[in-house]
């Protein structure tokens, strides 16, 4: 006997639809929850007492570029936290670098010769040749806050071509200036990263010339494009044409501090109301300044005494602790080859309260994060260490993976090491996941080895 047929109706099929899609749905929200938390940072491997982590302070970003997450890490009062974000590749600090200098560099001509310049100049097409005796290299610096400045950096005397442009459209002229002057631009421009000190902007001209010496410059007023623009007057270009002077300074920027017997300065950094500035003598010696607000040193350490500029390499740490700062130093070993120390200081009230200058642990290590605690006896480090693994995945790549890092806390009175634990974030590079084998992979932690890891700037400096 045939069993009588259920006829469908509408709310039947919405009902077994209904109940797919909430399955379904729980079912993502139990992967992703499971996603998220393959993602998360952990220490791994402990050794020693954890309760060496008490006093520091550490923020800590990993951006999951293949898996669209970020994961941000905490240690505060002792406690290890992390927080996994999905769908986005967004990080909420800042970046490692202070604000990025963008300068334009243009050799012009003298003014005192521009008359006879101009007798010289050849027609040629839209523009007009000619040679000059001396040229002037004009720096112009564009700043943060939309503002800008220009300055004189040194002079180049040797017979050589100019150019200057004419627009037919708008039938403007602009001044006469020169390519490719001599090969020495590189070691005299300023250095790019601009730090904000005490409301200002400092930057650091790394060789003396002949206008300017080595040293420390500071901002001291910059213009609007429009602002500036008014303030540069015509100038005769050729037989009757007219532009702005590229020759005109404009805005103000001062020397600040300049070691003496400086023959290389490399840079400057925020401690506190002190500013430090490294810098190179004739004799190789690297030197530490600490300078207050006044441009006066009270305080200098020796770093090294095998340097030169072109073998050194000084890299600022990000700094998350008002007044404290770090510092990678890396020059030349006493029996060849290099060697590192690591730089971290604290100031307070324009004196420095706390300083440790220890040889890097191993050569293989490459700090990306130190900070002392709050007695400035201990200090944490995070390094980058150099481990490589072959790796293949699916028969298609084979190469070499170098991202594992590790935390450690060590005394500073009688160097012991206190601490230490691997530091991961779900990421197979990392050793999370050190086979081969795909199937140890989620979806969300499958291929990530583009994994960027931040540890942002945490400055008390304020926004200008």
């Amino acid at each position: 006997m045939n069993k009588p047929r259920i006829p469908r109706t509408p709310a039947r099929s919405l009902a077994v639809l209904a109940a797919v899609t909430l399955g379904l749905l729980a079912g993502w929200a139990v992967f992703r929850a499971a996603g998220r938390g393959a993602l998360d940072a952990r220490l791994q491997n402990r050794q020693g007492d954890p309760a060496a982590l008490q006093g520091f302070t550490l923020l800590g970003q990993v951006q999951h570029l293949n898996a669209g997450a970020v994961t941000t890490f905490t240690l505060e009062d002792g406690e290890f936290c992390s927080e996994t974000r999905l769908d986005t590749n967004t990080l909420a600090g800042a970046t490692n670098w202070d604000y990025q200098l963008y300068s334009g560099t243009n050799w012009t001509i003298d003014p005192a010769d521009r008359a006879a310049v101009n007798a010289a100049a050849v027609p040629d097409g839209d523009t007009l040749t000619s040679t000059a005796p001396r040229l002037v290299w004009m720096e112009t610096l564009f700043l943060p806050d939309g503002t800008e400045v220009r300055f004189p950096i040194a002079t180049w005397s040797e017979e050589t071509p100019v150019t200057a442009y004419w627009d037919p459209v708008d039938e403007e002229w602009t001044d006469w200036c020169a390519f490719d002057v001599t090969d020495t631009e590189a070691e005299l421009r300023p250095d790019q990263n601009l730090v904000p000190w005490q409301g200002r902007y400092c930057l650091t001209l790394p060789r003396s010339t002949d206008l300017q010496a080595a040293g420390i410059y500071r901002v001291e007023e910059s213009l609007t494009e429009a602002e500036a623009q008014a303030r540069m007057s015509a100038v005769p270009v050729g037989a009757g044409g007219a532009a702005a002077a590229e020759t005109a300074p404009y805005g103000r920027v001062q020397l600040f501090y300049t070691p003496e017997n400086a023959v290389f300065v490399s840079g400057c950094l925020p401690v506190g109301e002190l500013l430090a500035v490294t810098w190179l003598d004739k004799a190789g010696t690297l030197s530490l300044d600490l300078v207050n607000g006044a441009g006066q040193r009270v305080d200098r350490r020796t770093l090294t005494d095998r340097a030169t500029a072109e073998t050194l390499r000084i890299t600022p740490l990000p700094r998350q602790r008002p007044g404290e700062a770090g510092l990678l130093v890396r020059s030349p070993g006493p029996q060849g080859g290099e060697e590192g120390q690591l730089v971290v200081m604290r100031a307070e009230n324009g004196r420095l309260t706390a300083y440790c200058q220890c040889p890097l642990a191993a050569q293989d290590a490459l700090p990306v994060f130190a900070a002392l605690d709050d007695t400035g006896t201990r200090l944490l480090q995070v390094d980058r260490k150099a481990e490589v693994w072959d790796w293949e995945v699916r028969g298609y790549h084979r190469g070499t993976l170098d991202s594992a890092y590790e935390l450690r806390v060590q005394d500073l009175d009688d160097g012991a090491v206190l601490f230490t634990a691997g530091l991961t974030a779900g990421d197979w590079a990392w050793g999370t996941h050190q086979s081969a084998s795909l199937g140890r992979l989620d979806a969300l932690s499958m291929m990530q080895f583009n994994t960027q890891v931040w540890f942002p700037h945490l400055t008390d400096e304020p926004t200008l």
